[in-house]
C-alpha cells in the first residue's frame, strides 16, 4: 500500500458538518477518501435510530472494500475523528512487520489490566479471506438485534477468539476514554464519549487546543473540561426527587439556599456532605445494635465472617451501611436470591458488574467466590466505596474489583463484554441505566435487578417498562420478598441468639413488596423474535 492509501468513511446531513471542518481539514494531503453520503434525516445522537443505521451499513462499507481490493491495506475512519501527526506509512509498516489483519484504536474505559478491547472509530485492515470472514460473521449478528452497535460485536467476536490477528494503536492515537488531557504528539482525535454533534464538536475544539496551544492551551483546555464535568455531575446529583409543595422553615431554607451555593462551587464536597449525613444516620440508629449482635456471635471484631448463605466464611467487618449488616453475617440478606445467587456462581461469569454495590456484600462475595472473575463496582455514595474497598482488601480480592463512582449507560455500555452479567441496585435509577437505547451492549448481557420506585412511576411500573425492553431478547423471571421465619436461619445462629433478636437480625426494613426480576440473554441468533 502507498502512502496514498484509501480511507474509507461515511456521513449523514448531520454530520457533514463534522466531515468538512474537522476530518477533511486535517486530513493529510494524498491521502485518498472515498465517503459515502448517506441519506439519512435526524441529528444522528448517539443510539438514534439513524446511528444503529449508519453503523451496520459501516459493515457492508467494509466488506464492499475487502472485496474492491484483495492483499491491500486500507483504513476506515468514522468522521469524528481530526488528524495531527498522522503519517499512513508508520501504519504501514507496523502492519507489515508484525504480519497483522487489523490495528485498531484502544477503547480506555476502565478496564483490568492486560485485557484488550478495540475502539472501532479508526483502524487500519487488510483485505484477506480472513477479514471478509470475520466482518461476514459481524455482520450478521448485528442484523439479528433490534439495536445493532459495531463495537459491541467485533469486540465479542474477538474474545471468543476469532482467528484474526490484530492489536491495538499506541495512546497517540487517542480517544477521549483514555483520559484527559491527552497525550502529546497526537496522531488523531476520535471524539468519543458524546452523545451529539455539537458535543463532538466541542469536544474536537477543546482537544485541538491542547495540542497546538503549547503550555496555555492545554491548561486552558484541560480547565474547561474540568468544569463541564463538574457541571455534569452537578446536574445529575443534585436535580430534586419531587416536588416541594409546603412552604420550608428558615432554618430549612437556609440550608437548601447553602447545599445550592456548595453543589455548585464543588458537586463532589455536597456529595461527600450528604454521604456523611447518612453515614452518621445509619450509625445512629444501627451502630448499638449491630454491636451487640457482634459480640454475641463472634469472639472478636476481627473474626466477624458471613456465617451462612451464598458467601458463607467471607470476611466481614462491624461498621455500619446502608441499614445494619447483621442480615449479611446472619446468611438471611436477599436470601429470596439465594438460588439465583448459586447459579451465577455456577455460571462462572467472565465480568460481573455490581450497579449500587452499597459496601460490596455482592461484589466481594462474587470476586471470592470467582477467581477469574473481574468485578466492577459502582456507587454514588463515598463511604459505600470506602468500605467496599476495605472489604475487597479483607478477602484478599482488591485486585479484581474495580471500584467506581457515578456509572453513565455509555461508561456501562464499553465495560459489557461477552459473558457479563449486570447486578443491578440503584434505588429508583434502573431505567435510565437498563435501557438498551442508550446502553446496545445490554442486549447480549444478562441481568438482575432489584425493582424500585422511580419518581411517579411505581416499582410495578418500573418493571413492567423493564419487561417490554428486554422481553424480545431475554428470559425474564421474578422473585418478590417475603417474611423471615426461625427456620431461615441455621441451627448454631438459632442457639446464639435469643428468639427477637434473631429476627431482628434479619430485617432489611422491605416493607414494600420489593421485586427482583432476572434477565437472561437468550443467543443473538435468538434476540429478536
Amino acid at each position: 500500500m502507498s502512502s496514498s492509501a484509501i480511507i474509507h468513511t461515511q456521513y449523514t446531513p448531520a454530520h457533514e458538518v463534522l466531515y468538512r471542518n474537522f476530518f477533511l481539514a486535517t486530513l493529510p494531503k494524498g491521502t485518498r477518501v472515498e465517503a459515502e453520503a448517506v441519506s439519512q434525516s435526524g441529528a444522528g445522537d448517539l443510539y438514534s435510530p439513524e446511528w444503529h443505521f449508519c453503523v451496520t451499513n459501516k459493515i457492508r462499507i467494509l466488506l464492499r472494500a475487502i472485496a474492491a481490493n484483495p492483499g491491500e491495506l486500507f483504513m476506515w475512519s468514522d468522521v469524528d475523528v481530526q488528524f495531527f501527526d498522522f503519517r499512513v506509512e508508520v501504519l504501514q509498516k507496523e502492519m507489515e512487520e508484525r504480519k497483522l489483519d487489523c490495528l485498531f484504536l484502544r477503547e480506555g474505559i476502565v478496564l483490568p489490566s492486560g485485557h484488550r478491547d478495540a475502539n472501532t472509530g479508526f483502524f487500519i485492515c487488510r483485505s484477506s479471506d480472513v477479514t471478509r470472514r470475520f466482518f461476514e460473521q459481524v455482520l450478521q449478528r448485528m442484523e439479528s438485534v433490534e439495536r445493532p452497535n459495531d463495537q459491541t460485536f467485533i469486540n465479542g467476536l474477538l474474545d471468543e477468539g476469532f482467528p484474526l490477528q490484530w492489536d491495538l494503536l499506541a495512546n497517540r492515537y487517542y480517544c477521549r476514554s483514555l483520559g484527559f488531557p491527552p497525550p502529546r504528539g497526537l496522531a488523531l482525535h476520535h471524539a468519543t464519549m458524546t452523545n451529539s454533534v455539537s458535543d463532538k464538536i466541542r469536544q474536537l475544539q477543546l482537544v485541538r487546543m491542547a495540542e497546538t496551544g503549547g503550555i496555555t492551551g492545554r491548561a486552558w483546555a484541560t480547565g474547561i473540561m474540568g468544569m463541564r464535568k463538574i457541571k455534569r455531575i452537578f446536574a445529575m446529583r443534585t436535580a430534586p426527587l419531587q416536588e416541594v409543595t409546603e412552604p420550608l422553615s428558615p432554618i430549612r431554607k437556609l440550608r437548601k439556599q447553602l447545599g445550592t451555593i456548595t453543589g455548585k462551587i464543588s458537586p463532589e464536597a455536597l456529595e461527600f456532605v450528604r454521604s456523611l449525613i447518612r453515614y452518621r444516620c445509619f450509625r445512629k440508629k444501627h451502630g448499638g445494635f449491630q454491636a451487640h449482635i457482634a459480640r454475641q456471635l463472634y469472639s472478636k471484631e476481627a473474626h466477624i465472617r458471613v456465617l451462612a448463605g451464598p458467601f458463607a466464611g467471607m470476611k466481614y467487618f462491624n461498621r455500619t451501611g446502608w441499614g445494619a449488616l447483621t442480615s449479611r453475617w446472619v446468611g438471611t440478606y436477599e436470601m429470596e436470591l439465594r438460588d439465583w445467587v448459586h447459579a451465577i456462581v455456577e455460571r462462572r461469569y467472565d465480568r460481573i458488574i455490581d450497579l449500587g454495590c452499597a459496601e460490596g456484600y455482592y461484589a466481594v462475595g462474587f470476586a471470592r467466590s470467582l477467581p477469574a472473575t473481574q468485578v466492577y463496582a459502582f456507587d454514588i455514595d463515598y463511604f459505600s466505596r470506602r468500605s467496599c474497598g476495605l472489604l475487597a482488601k479483607l478477602n484478599e480480592s482488591e485486585k479484581r474489583v474495580t471500584i467506581g463512582g457515578l456509572c453513565t449507560p455509555v461508561l456501562l455500555n464499553g465495560l459489557i463484554a461477552k459473558n457479563t452479567l449486570v447486578f443491578c441496585d440503584v434505588e429508583g435509577n434502573e431505567l435510565d441505566l437498563l435501557d438498551p437505547a442508550k446502553c446496545p451492549a445490554l442486549v447480549q448481557a444478562d441481568i438482575l435487578v432489584e425493582v424500585h420506585q422511580n419518581g411517579q412511576h411505581p416499582a410495578l411500573e418500573v418493571e413492567a417498562l423493564l419487561r417490554e425492553r428486554f422481553h424480545p431478547t431475554h428470559e425474564i423471571a421474578k422473585r418478590e420478598a417475603v417474611s423471615r421465619q426461625v427456620a431461615n436461619f441455621d441451627a448454631s445462629i438459632v442457639r446464639a441468639l435469643p428468639g427477637d433478636q434473631l429476627l431482628e437480625t434479619a430485617d432489611e426494613e422491605r416493607h414494600d413488596g420489593r421485586i427482583w426480576l432476572k434477565m437472561e440473554a437468550r443467543p443473538i441468533s435468538q434476540g429478536v423474535g
